[in-house]
């Protein structure tokens, strides 16, 4: 796992139809955030990607079966059994390993409004360390939204619909 200190969190709609329970299925307490941005303060003994220091981003979802045929290509957003959202997904959490520490293991997954993450690095992306941090949060959101049907329908420079 990767322990992330959270410096910046961008604010989505989203967030603000789960904070106001729009949807009809808000948990309170609720702690939203899908655009995270922060340092790798620590990491698990079987990590490779990271390391103490390096900027962290982690976008909408935190888990997958990782053994369907979707997982298995990388596109765990189309997990057949379903993913597990940053925020707002009850226990178990579909796959039960996100979750939280001693006391809070019952509780729906937290979102980065807090002050420290920890997740798989599977479900986090590496930010540049050339790249603004403070502007690297609604790259997990919006602009990931985006890209992924960009790239499905094989868009490319001059591409028109």
């Amino acid at each position: 796992d990767v322990h992330i200190e959270m410096q910046y969190c961008g604010v989505c709609h989203t967030d603000l139809h789960y904070a106001k329970n729009d949807l009809g299925s808000t948990q309170y307490p609720i702690i939203p955030g899908h655009e995270l941005a922060g340092i790798c303060v620590g990491v698990g003994a079987k990590v490779t990607k990271f390391k103490k220091g390096d900027k962290v981003g982690v976008g909408c979802f935190v888990d997958s079966c990782r053994e369907c045929a979707n997982c298995a290509k990388g596109d765990e957003q189309y997990c057949a059994k379903g993913c597990t959202l940053t925020y707002q997904s009850a226990p178990p959490n579909k796959h039960g390993r996100a979750k939280g520490g001693p006391g809070f293991e019952n509780n729906p997954t937290a979102g980065g409004y807090s002050t420290q993450f920890v997740v798989h690095e599977l479900y986090a992306i590496k930010i540049p360390n050339d790249y603004p941090l403070e502007m690297a949060g609604p790259l997990m959101c919006a602009a990931i939204t985006m890209y992924d049907p960009l790239k499905y329908f094989g868009a490319v420079q001059g591409t028109r619909a």
